[in-house]
């Protein structure tokens, strides 16, 4: 069901760095981008070939591990950041998002195989009345942005 929302996913970096990241090929020549174990930005970065990626247990770890200079770049989504980066317990202002675009993303709700169609079109008009009266609007800018 959804989209729920979509985003563009861009290299993040230390704010006030001279890495210049404006491509892919920009991307794959620092020496260290945090990822999360088996996470999305993992799987997608091993399967477009990079090689220079620095595992991390979790996503916050990646962003504390850029946030002290320890990598050069974490791969986030632009509208999720504020979020992502909050709850680890960081200040957004402390990253700055480069030119480089990895992909576009989206989150959407999935459903048990079990789950009647009906309950699934109830959920979809629910969303769908949410964005036409503006509370998803209110729901997104109070939970993704700074």
């Amino acid at each position: 069901m959804g989209p729920i929302f979509e985003e563009g996913d861009y290299f993040f970096k230390k704010k006030g760095t001279e890495l210049d990241v404006r491509s892919l090929r920009d991307a794959r020549i620092v020496k260290r981008i945090a990822v999360r174990k088996d996470g999305y930005t993992h799987q997608a970065l091993q399967e477009a070939g990079f090689d220079n990626l620095d595992i991390s247990p979790s996503y916050d770890s990646s962003y504390k591990k850029l946030a002290e200079g320890r990598v050069d770049l974490v791969l986030l989504g632009e509208r999720t950041y504020y979020y992502m980066v909050r709850k680890a317990g960081l200040d957004h202002t402390l990253f700055e998002k480069t030119e480089c675009k990895f992909a576009e993303s989206g989150a959407w709700l999935a459903f048990s195989k079990d789950i009647p169609d009906e309950t699934i079109l109830k959920w979809q008009q629910a969303l769908d009345t949410l964005k036409e009266n503006g509370v998803f609007d209110q729901i997104m800018e109070r939970n993704f942005s700074h």
